[in-house]
C-alpha cells in the first residue's frame, strides 16, 4: 500500500541525509541515505543502518533529519529529540505524516523544541514540514522515553516501557491463549513476536525445555530481556525479522500474537508472512498457537501452509487457532 507521507519525503533523502526509521520504511528506503536509525530489525543491513531504541550513537552533527511519523506519540517525541540532538545550526528536519495520525500536534511540540516558525504544506490529508534548528535545544517532555519502568497490573509486575504497543497493559488476546495453552506446551518453544515477553513468561512456567524469543522492535528485545532474566539458561532473545534468521522446522510448539498493523495500516501481507514463517519453522509435528482480533481470516489465510487449522475458541473479540501438519 502506498504511504502519502513517504512519498513526500522520498525526493529530500539523498546521500547527505539522516533517516530516522520506524516501520513504515522498507529496507530498501533505508540503504539510500548517508545514516539511518531505525528501531526494527532489518536482516542484512549495511553498516549505514544503525539499529537501536532510537539512540544517539554518533558525535557527527548534520545538514538535514528526515522522519515520518509514529504511531505512538512518545515515539514522535523521542525522535524529535533525537533529531534537534543530530541537527547542525541552521541544519533541517523534514517531517510528514497525516491530519488524523496527530502531524499537527507533532508539528506543536516541534515548534516548542526549536523556537522557530515551521514551513508547511499541505497535502490531501497530509503535511510537510521544513523546520530550521536557529540555535541549541533543551528536549520537549518524550515521557522518559529510554527508561525501563516496572507497571504493576491485577494479575502481575512487568518491566516496559514507552516504544511497545500497549506497553503499560497485558494485552487481552495474549491473556485468553495463555488460559487455553495451560500445561499443553513442552519441548522447544517459539514466541515470535515476543513483545515484552508475556508468552515467553507464561511459557516457562510450563514443562518446557527451552524458549526462543523474536521481535523487530528495539524496544521489546531490551524489555523481554529484563523480564525473562530469571531464566536465562533456557531462553535465548533474538533481535529478527519475523524469525528469518531461524532454522526451520525446530519447534515443537510456536506462540504468536502477531502485528495485523504496519504503521497506521491494516496489512494482510502481515499476516500472511508471520503464517509462513510459522509454517516453516514448526516441526512436522508441532504446534502453532495463535490468536488475532475475530476479523482476520486465519482459515483462509493458512490454508496453503498448514493442513490443519482448528478454532479453538472466540472470546472478547479474539479467536484462538491451533495450526497443525505444516505443508512446508
Amino acid at each position: 500500500m502506498t504511504d502519502p507521507a513517504i512519498e513526500l519525503l522520498t525526493p529530500f533523502i539523498t546521500g547527505d541525509t539522516v533517516l530516522i526509521a520506524d516501520e513504515h520504511w522498507t529496507l530498501e528506503d533505508c540503504k539510500v541515505p548517508r545514516l539511518c536509525i531505525t528501531n526494527r530489525f532489518r536482516a542484512n543491513a549495511p553498516k549505514s543502518i544503525s539499529f537501536s531504541d532510537f539512540e544517539n550513537r554518533t558525535e557527527e552533527q548534520f545538514s538535514r533529519i528526515v522522519y515520518r511519523l509514529s504511531k505512538e506519540r512518545a515515539v514522535v517525541y523521542r525522535c524529535l529529540n533525537l533529531a534537534a540532538e543530530l541537527l547542525r545550526i541552521d541544519g533541517q528536519l523534514i517531517i510528514a505524516g497525516g491530519n488524523k495520525e496527530g502531524i499537527k500536534t507533532a508539528l506543536k511540540q516541534a515548534k516548542l523544541l526549536f523556537g522557530t516558525e515551521i514551513e508547511t504544506t499541505i497535502h490531501s490529508g497530509y503535511r510537510l514540514a521544513i523546520i530550521t534548528k536557529v540555535k541549541a535545544t533543551t528536549g520537549i517532555d518524550d515521557n522518559d522515553y529510554q527508561q525501563l519502568r516496572e507497571v504493576t497490573t491485577k494479575t502481575q509486575s512487568f518491566w516496559s516501557k514507552p516504544g511497545l504497543f500497549g506497553w503499560d497493559k497485558v494485552d487481552r488476546g495474549s491473556e485468553i491463549l495463555v488460559d487455553v495453552i495451560n500445561e499443553q506446551l513442552n519441548g522447544s518453544v517459539l514466541d515470535l513476536g515476543c513483545g515484552w515477553g508475556f508468552l515467553s513468561r507464561a511459557a516457562l512456567q510450563q514443562n518446557i525445555d527451552t524458549l526462543t524469543a523474536t521481535d523487530n522492535n528495539a524496544a521489546a528485545i531490551i524489555v523481554a530481556a529484563k523480564n525473562l532474566a530469571p531464566w536465562t539458561e533456557q531462553v535465548n532473545i533474538i533481535a529478527d525479522d519475523c524469525g528469518e534468521s531461524l532454522a526451520a522446522n525446530q519447534f515443537d510448539h510456536i506462540l504468536c500474537n502477531p502485528p495485523f498493523h504496519q504503521g497506521f495500516d491494516h496489512q494482510t501481507q502481515l499476516t500472511e508472512k508471520f503464517i509462513n514463517q510459522c509454517a516453516r519453522l514448526a516441526k512436522p509435528e508441532g504446534t502453532v498457537w495463535w490468536v488475532v482480533n475475530q476479523f482476520v481470516g486465519v482459515s483462509q489465510l493458512a490454508q496453503k501452509t498448514f493442513s490443519q487449522r482448528d478454532h479453538i475458541e472466540r472470546r472478547d473479540g479474539f479467536d484462538i487457532w491451533r495450526l497443525r501438519a505444516p505443508k512446508w
